[in-house]
């Protein structure tokens, strides 16, 4: 591929995440559990205290070929719209191992929170099952 197809490429998957995180934004805000991360290094994340900020939480595994082919563009939208306030969260599932999941975190020198999984609470608070989903969790400034 190209590097002009690339970039069209990565273009249209921006596009794309933007329009459908515009369209579900205030269905999904309601649906948000109570539920407190810890990332890899070691810090607390209410998730109901990223009121009003765009967040996107991403389900992974080291194991998942799709998950690392797309992990290049999660760090792309991460750059290009960190800025603006989008929060990444990458969670890492709880079959994965904390050591691979940290030398892969280490190794693509990831900008964006990394969470592991330890015992599949955070995949099942959140209703995900498999890797290679993606929810956005945007809260609305309202109750």
């Amino acid at each position: 591929m190209t590097r002009l197809n690339m970039k069209w490429c990565t273009g249209m998957l921006i596009g794309a995440l933007l329009a459908y995180l515009s369209f579900i934004v205030l269905n999904t805000a309601r649906d948000v559990p109570s539920i407190t991360i810890q990332d890899l290094n070691g810090h607390s994340i209410a998730i109901k205290e990223l009121r009003g900020k765009p967040v996107l939480i991403n389900f992974w595994a080291t194991s998942c070929p799709g998950c690392i082919r797309e992990m290049p563009n999660w760090v792309d939208i991460h750059r290009k719209y960190h800025d603006r306030g989008l929060t990444i969260v990458a969670v890492a599932m709880s079959y994965d191992t904390l050591d691979f999941v940290k030398a892969f975190v280490s190794a693509r020198h990831l900008p964006f929170t990394v969470v592991f999984d330890t015992d599949g609470a955070v995949a099942k608070a959140l209703a995900r099952q498999s890797v290679d989903q993606t929810r956005p969790i945007w809260k609305s400034e309202h109750p």
